[in-house]
């Protein structure tokens, strides 16, 4: 066919849809074109600012608190959860991680993605040594599909081998630097 060569493409009243192409059909953007407006965004990150003290065998909510970013105000500090803002439902890559350590006691760590307050997805990892003062840690990762204001959050079980109360670690007080127990998350494009 031909080339349209031109600097500017408007819908005739300079407001609404523009649509390329019909279903079926892909449109492709030429080597090295920058995509505009097509980024991963909504994407927040955020994680456990301090240690959280949990009963043991008790699924708890992690109480992740501190913002590394959040490009849409999505993420709440205080409810602990990411809520999908207007304009960005779609399919999500979510990731939870949440570590149990420094207490000589842990066995077993299981995290989860929660969607609307039920879980979506989980994970759980064995302390794969003999002595339980490695602690433990999981990570678990998932797309979920999420409707303007469903929202995420994380939840873990830590499993004491005396059954006393266990700990979510931010990670600063073993020397790690912080952030091991977060909630992440970005839309993909075109899903």
């Amino acid at each position: 066919m031909g080339t349209l060569k031109t600097t500017n493409i408007q819908t005739i009243t300079g407001s609404g849809t523009l649509t390329l192409g019909t279903s079926g059909e892909t449109v492709s953007l030429g080597s090295g074109v920058s995509g505009g407006s097509l980024t991963n965004t909504p994407a927040f990150f955020a994680y456990l600012g301090s240690d959280q003290t949990v009963s043991d065998l008790t699924t708890t909510k992690v109480q992740i608190d501190t913002e590394v970013f959040d490009t849409h105000n999505a993420f709440d500090t205080s409810t602990y959860r990411f809520t999908c803002p207007t304009g960005g439902a779609g399919k999500y890559v979510i990731t939870g991680a949440l570590a149990s350590y420094g207490v000589e006691k842990y066995y077993m760590t299981q995290v989860a993605i929660y969607k609307n307050g039920a879980e979506y997805h989980g994970g759980m990892q064995n302390n794969p040594f003999s002595d339980p003062s490695y602690g433990t840690g999981g990570i678990v990762n998932s797309i979920v599909e999420l409707a303007v204001n469903d929202y995420v959050e994380l939840y873990g079980i830590s499993d004491t081998s005396d059954g006393t109360s266990g700990t979510f670690e931010n990670g600063a007080s073993i020397q790690l630097g912080d952030k091991l127990s977060y909630l992440r998350g970005y839309r993909l494009i075109g899903a």
